[in-house]
C-alpha cells in the first residue's frame, strides 16, 4: 500500500506565498506548516494552518517537503539543506521568472530540488536551463485563477477613477542576492522618480496616484511622496485586488501585481528606468514607458 502524501510546506517571501497558498487551497493537500516573514499573513488570510516554530519536526514527520523560494531570507534554503539530510524528497514552487539558481544558492553553495513546480511554460523553459536533471511540472496557477474568478463575479468596476502603483523592494533584493544595491541598474526610488516626471505626460485622468508597498516593506516607506503632492495615498487596504479594480492602470517595475492587474484587464505599465534591466514579464501589453517616452 502506498504511503499518503504529507506535505511540510515551508515559505517566506510573498510571491511564492500567494502561488503556494492559492494551490494548496484548491488541491486540499495534505500540510503540515513553517511559515515566516510576509508569507505568514497571506497563509493565514486563505488557509487554517497551524504554524510550527522550527521546521525541522515537521519534515521529520513529512513524506516531501514543499517550499517557495526567497530572496530576503535563508528560510527554505535552510529547510531543503536539512530535508536532503535526512533523506526526504524536495520540492521547489517556482514564481516570477528570474534568478532561479540564486535563490537557492547560500554563501557560494547551491542545494538543489527533487523536482520543481512552475505555472507557466516560459518558467519551464527557464527552470529546465539551470535545472537540466530535475523533474519540472507545470501546476495550475489558482492565484491568477481566482482573481479572474472575482473579476467575473464582481463586474461593478467601471467607476475606477485611480492609478495604482505597486512596489517592490528592489534594492533589498540587489543587497542581498548580490551585495550590490544597483546590481539592476535602478532601485525603487529611481523608479519611482521616472513614473513622477513621466506621468504628465501620459495624459491620463485620475483622481488620485494610489501607491501600495510590497508586503515586505515597511507602510511607512513611501510617506516621502504624500508631500509630492495632495493626489497621492498610501493603500491601506489588505487585498491587492481591492486598488487594482479600484484604478484603471496600473504603474509598477517587474512584479507579479503587475500580471494579476493584465489578467484583471487594466492597462499596465513598466516604470523601469532606461539605465535598469530588460522587463521579465513573459506576457504581451505591458508598457515599458523608457521605451515609449524620452
Amino acid at each position: 500500500m502506498n504511503q499518503k502524501k504529507k506535505y511540510a510546506v515551508i515559505s517566506h517571501d510573498a510571491g511564492g506565498a500567494e502561488l503556494l497558498s492559492s494551490l494548496i487551497r484548491n488541491t486540499n493537500l495534505d500540510c503540515n506548516y513553517c511559515i515566516r516573514g510576509p508569507a505568514k499573513n497571506i497563509f493565514k488570510n486563505k488557509l487554517k494552518i497551524k504554524n510550527a516554530r522550527n521546521f525541522e519536526r515537521i519534515i521529520e514527520g513529512s513524506t516531501i517537503v514543499l517550499c517557495t523560494s526567497s530572496w530576503e531570507s535563508d528560510h527554505e534554503y535552510k529547510a531543503i539543506k536539512y530535508a536532503k539530510k535526512i533523506k526526504k524528497y524536495t520540492i521547489v514552487l517556482f514564481d516570477h521568472w528570474v534568478f532561479y539558481k540564486e535563490r537557492l544558492i547560500r554563501r557560494n553553495l547551491l542545494v538543489i530540488p527533487d523536482e520543481i513546480w512552475v505555472v507557466d511554460k516560459y518558467a519551464k523553459e527557464i527552470a529546465s536551463k539551470h535545472f537540466p536533471m530535475v523533474k519540472i511540472k507545470i501546476k495550475k496557477n489558482y492565484f491568477l485563477q481566482n482573481f479572474q474568478k472575482y473579476l467575473s463575479n464582481n463586474q461593478s468596476n467601471a467607476n475606477t477613477n485611480n492609478i495604482l502603483y505597486v512596489c517592490e523592494p528592489i534594492k533589498n533584493h540587489a543587497i542581498k542576492m548580490f551585495n550590490n544595491a544597483f546590481y539592476f541598474g535602478y532601485d525603487e526610488y529611481e523608479a519611482l522618480s521616472f513614473f513622477l516626471r513621466i506621468l504628465p505626460k501620459l495624459k491620463i485622468k485620475y483622481n488620485k496616484i494610489i501607491i501600495r508597498p510590497h508586503p515586505s516593506e515597511s507602510k511607512m516607506k513611501y510617506n516621502y511622496l504624500k508631500k509630492i503632492s495632495n493626489k497621492i495615498s498610501i493603500s491601506n487596504s489588505k487585498l491587492l485586488i481591492n486598488d487594482i479594480l479600484s484604478s484603471h492602470s496600473v504603474f509598477g517595475c517587474d512584479t507579479m501585481a503587475m500580471v494579476v492587474a493584465k489578467k484583471l484587464k487594466k492597462k499596465v505599465y513598466c516604470t523601469i528606468p532606461k539605465s535598469g534591466k530588460k522587463l521579465s514579464i513573459p506576457i504581451n501589453g505591458i508598457v515599458r514607458l523608457n521605451e515609449n517616452f524620452k
